[in-house]
Protein backbone atom coordinates (compact mmCIF):
# COMPACT_ATOMS: atom_id res chain seq x y z
CA UNK A 1 0.00 0.00 0.00
CA UNK A 2 0.99 3.46 -1.03
CA UNK A 3 2.30 6.15 1.81
CA UNK A 4 -0.59 7.95 -0.33
CA UNK A 5 -3.27 5.46 0.05
CA UNK A 6 -2.88 5.48 3.73
CA UNK A 7 -3.42 8.93 4.08
CA UNK A 8 -6.47 8.84 2.13
CA UNK A 9 -7.99 6.13 4.18
CA UNK A 10 -6.89 7.48 8.00
CA UNK A 11 -8.77 11.31 6.18
CA UNK A 12 -11.79 8.80 5.03
CA UNK A 13 -11.55 7.56 8.55
CA UNK A 14 -11.92 10.79 10.22
CA UNK A 15 -14.59 11.84 7.92
CA UNK A 16 -16.71 8.60 8.90
CA UNK A 17 -16.38 9.31 12.51
CA UNK A 18 -16.67 13.04 12.18
CA UNK A 19 -20.06 12.60 10.40
CA UNK A 20 -21.28 9.76 13.25
CA UNK A 21 -20.44 12.05 16.08
CA UNK A 22 -22.32 14.96 14.05
CA UNK A 23 -25.55 13.04 13.18
CA UNK A 24 -26.06 11.81 17.14
CA UNK A 25 -25.47 15.25 17.96
CA UNK A 26 -28.10 16.52 16.07
CA UNK A 27 -30.51 13.59 17.52
CA UNK A 28 -29.67 15.15 21.37
CA UNK A 29 -30.84 18.87 20.04
CA UNK A 30 -33.88 17.19 18.53
CA UNK A 31 -34.71 14.69 21.41
CA UNK A 32 -34.35 18.07 23.44
CA UNK A 33 -36.96 20.04 22.33
CA UNK A 34 -40.55 19.41 24.22
CA UNK A 35 -43.36 19.26 21.94
CA UNK A 36 -46.60 18.42 24.52
CA UNK A 37 -46.85 19.36 27.94
CA UNK A 38 -49.51 18.64 30.38
CA UNK A 39 -51.72 21.47 32.57
CA UNK A 40 -50.35 21.83 35.66
CA UNK A 41 -52.39 23.26 39.26
CA UNK A 42 -50.90 26.83 39.94
CA UNK A 43 -51.96 29.20 42.64
CA UNK A 44 -54.80 31.26 40.89
CA UNK A 45 -54.36 29.22 37.59
CA UNK A 46 -53.21 25.96 35.35
CA UNK A 47 -50.85 26.10 32.56
CA UNK A 48 -48.18 24.46 30.55
CA UNK A 49 -44.29 24.35 30.16
CA UNK A 50 -43.33 25.61 27.38
CA UNK A 51 -43.86 23.37 23.85
CA UNK A 52 -42.25 24.50 20.48
CA UNK A 53 -44.36 24.65 17.43
CA UNK A 54 -42.60 24.06 14.12
CA UNK A 55 -43.70 25.98 10.67
CA UNK A 56 -45.44 22.85 9.37
CA UNK A 57 -47.24 21.63 12.81
CA UNK A 58 -50.24 23.36 14.38
CA UNK A 59 -50.68 23.95 17.99
CA UNK A 60 -53.36 21.59 19.89
CA UNK A 61 -55.20 22.40 22.58
CA UNK A 62 -57.52 20.06 24.89
CA UNK A 63 -58.80 21.17 28.03
CA UNK A 64 -61.51 19.65 30.63
CA UNK A 65 -62.39 21.38 33.52
CA UNK A 66 -63.71 19.21 36.60
CA UNK A 67 -66.09 20.41 39.14
CA UNK A 68 -64.94 19.27 43.15
CA UNK A 69 -66.93 15.96 42.46
CA UNK A 70 -64.67 15.44 39.17
CA UNK A 71 -67.51 15.86 36.97
CA UNK A 72 -66.95 17.68 33.98
CA UNK A 73 -67.88 21.41 34.80
CA UNK A 74 -70.35 23.12 32.74
CA UNK A 75 -68.82 26.51 33.85
CA UNK A 76 -67.49 29.22 31.55
CA UNK A 77 -63.58 29.58 31.56
CA UNK A 78 -61.17 31.10 30.01
CA UNK A 79 -57.72 30.18 28.56
CA UNK A 80 -54.84 32.19 27.33
CA UNK A 81 -52.65 31.10 24.62
CA UNK A 82 -48.95 32.56 25.48
CA UNK A 83 -46.00 32.99 22.82
CA UNK A 84 -42.78 33.17 24.33
CA UNK A 85 -43.89 34.35 27.92
CA UNK A 86 -46.59 37.10 26.09
CA UNK A 87 -50.12 36.65 25.54
CA UNK A 88 -50.60 35.71 22.07
CA UNK A 89 -54.81 34.79 21.92
CA UNK A 90 -57.99 34.65 24.69
CA UNK A 91 -60.56 32.13 24.35
CA UNK A 92 -63.65 31.31 26.14
CA UNK A 93 -65.19 27.98 26.55
CA UNK A 94 -68.48 28.07 27.87
CA UNK A 95 -69.11 23.67 27.93
CA UNK A 96 -66.52 22.88 30.35
CA UNK A 97 -64.35 21.32 27.24
CA UNK A 98 -62.52 22.32 24.62
CA UNK A 99 -60.61 20.30 21.75
CA UNK A 100 -59.05 22.30 18.68
CA UNK A 101 -55.94 22.59 16.65
CA UNK A 102 -54.86 26.43 16.07
CA UNK A 103 -52.40 27.35 13.16
CA UNK A 104 -50.18 29.34 14.77
CA UNK A 105 -46.19 30.83 13.43
CA UNK A 106 -43.41 28.81 14.42
CA UNK A 107 -42.11 29.68 18.39
CA UNK A 108 -42.65 28.46 22.12
CA UNK A 109 -46.10 28.23 23.02
CA UNK A 110 -47.40 27.45 26.87
CA UNK A 111 -51.32 27.82 27.63
CA UNK A 112 -52.89 29.29 31.03
CA UNK A 113 -56.84 28.41 31.84
CA UNK A 114 -58.56 30.30 34.18
CA UNK A 115 -61.90 29.88 35.31
CA UNK A 116 -62.20 33.12 37.72
CA UNK A 117 -62.43 31.79 41.24
CA UNK A 118 -60.37 28.50 41.03
CA UNK A 119 -62.91 26.33 41.75
CA UNK A 120 -62.10 23.42 39.32
CA UNK A 121 -59.24 21.57 37.99
CA UNK A 122 -58.17 21.02 34.61
CA UNK A 123 -56.98 18.23 32.92
CA UNK A 124 -55.14 18.28 29.10
CA UNK A 125 -52.72 19.98 28.04
CA UNK A 126 -51.16 21.44 24.47
CA UNK A 127 -49.11 19.50 21.89
CA UNK A 128 -47.45 20.32 18.35
CA UNK A 129 -47.75 16.54 17.64
CA UNK A 130 -49.80 15.63 14.55
CA UNK A 131 -51.47 12.71 16.91
CA UNK A 132 -51.85 14.69 20.78
CA UNK A 133 -52.82 12.24 23.08
CA UNK A 134 -54.86 14.43 25.99
CA UNK A 135 -58.51 13.27 24.75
Amino acid sequence: MTKKAKIIGIIVSFMTVACIWTVGQAHAVFAAVRLTSAIQKGTTSQSTRRITVRPTKKLHVVLTAYDENQVTSTKTFTYKIFRYGKVYKTYRVKNGHVATAIKVTPGKYSVRAYDGNNAVTFSGGISSSNAPHFI
